[in-house]
């Protein structure tokens, strides 16, 4: 991982030339996309974790203002709240799906299929 740091720290300072080496081969830019590309995913999976353990934990807190609520403007206003902390954990999720699949993919060029065939399409 220094390896990619050093490099990118040369670039940085003169980004007119290549990388350092100037003789990379396509692998080895390969090799320090994917290496980036891992680091971002963890970055960006970790945050979207942290939102939805914040999320969870707003629900359970407004569960508990719902119980001790002994006025009926209170209720609703915990139920409204509680309605939104089930949207926000509904769309983290939805978000942690999409950016572990679709935009990694994007990001990596990878794809799930590994066959050969010829496409036609006929049964």
């Amino acid at each position: 991982m220094g390896t990619i740091f050093r490099q990118m720290g040369a670039w940085i300072a003169n980004p007119l030339t290549n990388l350092p080496g100037e003789n990379l081969t396509e692998a080895d830019v390969e090799g320090i996309s994917r290496q980036v590309a891992t680091m971002i995913r963890g970055v960006v999976t970790g945050l979207l974790g942290l939102f939805t353990l914040l999320a969870v934990l707003f629900f359970i807190y407004i569960g508990f203002r719902l119980a001790k609520a002994e006025d009926e403007s209170k209720r609703k206003e915990a139920k409204k709240q509680m309605i939104y902390s089930v949207v926000a954990i509904i769309g983290v999720v939805i978000l942690i799906v999409l950016f572990n699949t679709i935009i990694m993919n994007q990001i990596i060029g990878t794809s799930t299929g590994t066959g050969t065939g010829t496409g036609t399409g006929t049964n």
